[in-house]
């Protein structure tokens, strides 16, 4: 998107590039603010398969270089956070779980009062914009205001 190639990137991590940008991303965070240019991406239609049907297409959205690297270290700063808001029954929602191994504990579980119920149709739900913002928001207004201008 942003025409930087991340063979690139890699080729200056021994120079004073990566120090430039860590002080940008800190600056960044401090001002809760991200460039207005990292708000745009280009979405392109992928065929899942030979036919070239719209319906069988899925969006492929690319964004800059910078936002994406920017994303990944601000999701590795709150994703411990974030793991201790997770009730311990959602363990599909935890890096290293997944629902399978959810089941086949439960499964072992000498109790049968406990039992393990998927709601499929639930699964692939979209929230609502309020309850997306107020799940950001109780991460403090700070961390709303950076990720809201994302």
């Amino acid at each position: 998107m942003d025409g930087i190639h991340n063979l690139v990137l890699r080729a200056l991590q021994k120079s004073s590039f990566p120090h430039h940008i860590a002080s940008a991303y800190s600056l960044y965070k401090h001002l809760q603010l991200t460039p207005t240019r990292w708000n745009t991406g280009l979405t392109v239609m992928v065929p899942k398969d030979h036919t070239g049907s719209p319906a069988k297409c899925r969006p492929l959205t690319m964004i800059p270089v910078f936002r994406m690297h920017f994303e990944r270290l601000l999701k590795q700063e709150y994703s411990q956070r974030m793991q201790a808001t997770l009730h311990h029954a959602q363990a599909g929602f935890r890096p290293g779980d997944n629902t399978l191994r959810q089941i086949l504990v439960a499964e072992n579980i000498p109790d049968r009062r406990f039992r393990t119920l998927i709601d499929f149709r639930q699964a692939f739900d979209s929230p609502t914009l309020s309850v997306l913002m107020d799940s950001v928001l109780e991460f403090g207004p700070s961390f709303a205001r950076l990720i809201f201008s994302l």
